[in-house]
């Protein structure tokens, strides 16, 4: 969703083009194989939680993410 494309634009901003091609392999390999694991980790949590607390817990934290971000006052071009 929002982060990676954030991250994706990031990635074509500041990679130069001769290994852009390489630095998308790899990106998209990492993103793959992180896929399973929190699939496991969304399940384990599943078996205590129920969805709704499983979403409030997400969205909680993106919202302490978009305060962090705005309180450091961290720059995304």
């Amino acid at each position: 969703g929002v982060l990676s494309s954030a991250l994706n634009v990031q990635l074509m901003k500041k990679v130069e083009p001769d290994y852009l091609a390489r630095t998308v392999a790899i990106f998209g390999a990492g993103g793959s194989a992180a896929e399973p694991v929190v699939s496991f980790l969304t399940g384990f949590l599943a078996l205590y939680f129920s969805v709704g607390q499983i979403f409030a817990a997400c969205a909680i934290l993106c919202v302490l993410l978009f305060l962090w971000i705005e309180i450091k006052k961290v720059r995304v071009e």
